[in-house]
C-alpha cells in the first residue's frame, strides 16, 4: 500500500512539474483509488433497491474555471481544510466512479494546496472515467470482482463447517457428552 501511494505521489509530482509522459500511469492509478471530496451538505435515503445520497460538493473558482478539489487521502484533505480555515464533511469514492458522475464539463484539482497538486480538465476526467472499461480486457482471470449484493449472497450460502472433535469410542465422560451437544 505504501509503495502504491509513493508511486501515486511520484506520478502526481511528475505531472505537476509538466512531465505529461506520466499522465497515463497517473490516470490509471486515480481510476482505481479511493478519493476524498469535501462536501457542504449530505442527504440520503434508503429504499428497497439500496440507498442513494445527494451531496453538495464544494467548488471554487480557479483561473476562471469552477474547480472541485479532490484528495488522494483524508490527511491531504485535512491539511488543505486547515490551510483555508474551513471545515467540511467528506465523501470517498473510487476515482473512476467520481469522474463518471462528474460528466464532461467539470474540472478537478487533485491534492490542492500540496507540492504535487494537479488540475485536470474534462478530457482527463473522461479518461479516468473510462479507465475500468479499458482495463477490463487485461484483468487477471484469477481475480473475481463481486458487487456488495453478490458478497452478501455468497456469505449467506456458505454453511459453517464445525471443527472436528476427536472422540474415542470409550469416551463416555461428561466432557465428551458436552462436546456432542455442541454439534446440535
Amino acid at each position: 500500500m505504501k509503495e502504491e501511494k509513493n508511486l501515486l505521489n511520484l506520478y502526481l509530482a511528475k505531472v505537476a512539474a509538466g512531465d505529461k509522459s506520466y499522465l497515463a500511469k497517473l490516470v490509471k492509478r486515480l481510476a482505481d483509488r479511493l478519493l476524498f471530496i469535501p462536501v457542504l451538505k449530505k442527504s440520503g435515503q434508503a429504499s428497497k433497491g439500496g440507498s442513494s445520497m445527494k451531496v453538495n460538493v464544494y467548488r471554487h473558482q480557479q483561473s476562471n474555471q469552477e474547480v472541485i478539489p479532490v484528495f488522494t487521502s483524508e490527511r491531504n484533505m485535512q491539511k488543505w481544510s486547515i490551510s483555508i480555515s474551513a471545515t467540511f464533511d467528506q465523501i470517498s469514492v473510487l476515482g473512476a466512479d467520481l469522474c463518471t458522475a462528474l460528466g464532461e464539463s467539470n474540472y478537478i484539482s487533485i491534492d490542492e494546496g500540496s507540492d504535487h497538486a494537479v488540475v485536470f480538465d474534462p478530457q482527463v476526467i473522461i479518461q479516468i472515467a473510462s479507465m475500468p472499461a479499458q482495463e477490463a480486457e487485461s484483468v487477471d482471470t484469477k481475480t473475481i470482482y463481486l458487487t456488495p449484493q453478490q458478497i452478501v449472497q455468497a456469505a449467506t450460502e456458505i454453511e459453517p463447517t464445525p471443527a472436528a472433535v476427536p472422540l474415542a469410542e470409550e469416551d463416555n465422560t461428561p466432557a465428551a457428552a458436552s462436546r456432542l451437544q455442541d454439534w446440535d
